[in-house]
């Protein structure tokens, strides 16, 4: 019984056939594992840079509740430092560091005020300047829970 071999230049031509959908299967694979592997990166980026504001933020409170005061300077520190929350974060975020920042200024005016001032002035600026000091201690409590859907890392 003789067995007919088909010419090897079939075997050529069929393996020639098959080499674009081989190269293109394996094109289309890097492209989604690039895609991932970008998707990545961007998640840890974000997440750097939403980490960053986190902490100057709870840096600023932290800084107030230690020192009982704004530092000269401080308040315009803490506005350069949380610039892109309104970038990173949702609106709510945004109006809670902008309340962190008037709160400071109101707080920074209190402290200036109080040397000049005597009795019953003295005691209502006390007043306002601890119920101040109150609302920080209370953010910086509650601070974690803001910022957990943007600094949760998932996968």
């Amino acid at each position: 019984m003789c067995l007919i071999m088909p010419p090897d230049k079939d075997w050529i031509d069929l393996l020639s056939a098959l080499t674009t959908p081989i190269i293109a299967a394996i094109g289309i694979y890097i492209a989604f594992q690039q895609r991932s592997v970008n998707k990545n990166r961007l998640k840890h980026e974000l997440f750097n840079k939403r980490y960053e504001v986190y902490e100057n933020i709870g840096a600023f409170i932290s800084e107030i509740l230690t020192s009982g005061t704004v530092r000269a300077g401080a308040d315009f520190e803490f506005l350069r430092d949380t610039k892109a929350v309104y970038l990173l974060f949702d609106k709510d975020l945004k109006e809670f560091t902008d309340k962190i920042y008037k709160k400071s200024v109101e707080l920074h005016c209190l402290e200036s005020e109080l040397s000049s001032l005597t009795g019953e002035e003295r005691t209502e600026a006390l007043r306002k300047e601890s119920i101040i000091k109150k609302w920080y201690s209370d953010q910086l409590e509650t601070m974690e829970s803001k910022f957990v859907k943007y600094l949760k890392l998932e996968h």
